[in-house]
């Protein structure tokens, strides 16, 4: 097979306050096994900038990986390579958008969709070995069989979080989710949870720190903390490199002895999806959860000397403006670091996007810019605008009075750049 020259395309996310916060680690997977194949590859991560079509100059190859509130920019992107007369690159698109609509998008005259987990998918189109436009791309069973994902190809420690002291690597020690959330999709990565082994887990953290100079990670895990075996011997390998790092959790995965674990091994901030401090809109989101399982893990991350960050949603059609004062009285009883606050989305993929009379939720598919959780002012993208109990307008107070909150709550707090 001879070698083939592709660009893998990063899409600008006009809903965030800032790109280029954190490298696109789905894309670093996909040049790792395309390279390892003996292929070029070259990465473009859009953010603000106009993109130059000489790019795809002699490309044969052009891969757009996005989510859903990317795709109106993907779809730019595809325009524009389609525009230029010199050259016709084949070009796919794949990432959880894609793999939630699947052939529908070929109707946007995309050459291909790869749909699911994207290494096996990207070395079947570029080296010819599917049938159709619809590539399916089978989840990886064994991820220790995956290349190191190509941190050399962007320049890492141009990324950082605002406010952030220095930079942060991306990192991934599983893939997969065993819950069942109606707002989430798991089409790429599934619900059976499949692992890095420790080592390899430990190879890719000293490699990052060794190579780059860079000793703080954000583990994107859906749930880091699933397997308390496991957080051992990753903690304790972790403790003498001197890194710090954050990473999200379920509140029915954590405990004290994990937590120990954890904070010696210079974690800084765990992540939790409470969602709503309501157990009736716990059950309507499929949590699995319950209030005080949230007031308890907050309550003994914050005692093991971790910060606490906290995921809330409003917007479930049994919200109200009682349940909005409910998360504002959680937050002053808990007293978490920091809080996101999100609209529901119900994301393309999940049971909500699928089934949304079963939820008696009113929604607009077609408004794709909007379907993001959390952008620019820490504001989200409204998919939905009212309840059972709440007008658009009365919708929109209570929002309002959320994020007046916040923005006040915030203000009070002094905050720690990690």
């Amino acid at each position: 097979m001879s070698s083939k020259e592709i660009v893998l395309v990063h899409p600008p996310s006009p809903m965030l306050e800032q790109e280029k916060v954190v490298p696109p680690l789905g894309i670093l997977y996909l040049a790792a096994v395309l390279q390892d194949a003996g292929h070029q590859v070259r990465m473009l991560d859009v953010g603000r900038e106009k993109i130059d079509l000489r790019e795809f100059a002699n490309i044969e190859f052009v891969g757009v990986s996005t989510t859903t509130p990317q795709y109106p920019e993907a779809l730019n992107i595809l325009r524009a390579i389609r525009k230029e007369k010199r050259h016709f690159p084949i070009v796919a698109v794949g990432g959880p958008h894609a793999t939630a609509m699947k052939e529908r998008l070929l109707l946007d005259d995309w050459d291909y969709v790869c749909v699911g987990e994207g290494e096996r998918a990207i070395i079947s189109l570029v080296e010819g070995k599917h049938d159709g436009k619809l590539i399916i791309g089978e989840r990886v069973s064994n991820l220790d069989s995956l290349p190191l994902p190509a941190y050399h190809l962007f320049d890492l420690k141009s990324y950082q979080r605002p406010g952030a002291a220095k930079p942060t690597a991306p990192l991934l020690s599983s893939r997969g989710c065993p819950f069942h959330c109606t707002f989430c999709a798991k089409e790429v990565s599934g619900r059976i949870v499949r692992y890095h082994s420790p080592e390899r887990f430990i190879d890719q953290v000293r490699m990052i720190k060794e190579r780059f100079g860079i000793d703080q990670f954000m583990i994107y895990d859906d749930i880091f903390t699933l397997v308390k075996e496991r957080v051992k011997q990753i903690c304790q390998r972790l403790t003498p490199l001197g890194i710090t790092w954050r990473c999200q959790s379920h509140v029915r995965t954590i405990d004290k002895e994990r937590l120990t674990f954890m904070q010696k091994a210079g974690c800084l901030e765990i992540a939790y999806g409470v969602e709503n401090p309501d157990d009736r809109v716990l059950e309507y989101f499929g949590k699995g959860t319950t209030v005080e399982d949230n007031k308890r893990a907050i309550a003994i991350t914050k005692e093991a000397g971790i910060r606490v960050k906290i995921y809330l949603m409003f917007g479930s059609a049994l919200d109200s403006f009682e349940t909005a004062r409910g998360m504002i009285n959680f937050i002053e009883e808990t007293e978490p670091d920091d809080v996101q606050l999100s609209v529901l989305t119900p994301l393309p993929g999940s049971e909500m996007y699928a089934h949304p009379e079963r939820f008696d939720l009113q929604f607009d598919v077609n408004d794709l810019g909007a379907y993001y959780h959390c952008g620019g002012g820490g504001k989200a993208g409204n998919v939905i605008r009212s309840t059972k109990f709440l007008s658009p307008e009365e919708f929109e107070n209570a929002l309002d009075m959320l994020y007046g909150f916040l923005e006040e709550w915030r203000t009070g707090k002094q905050g720690v750049s990690i």
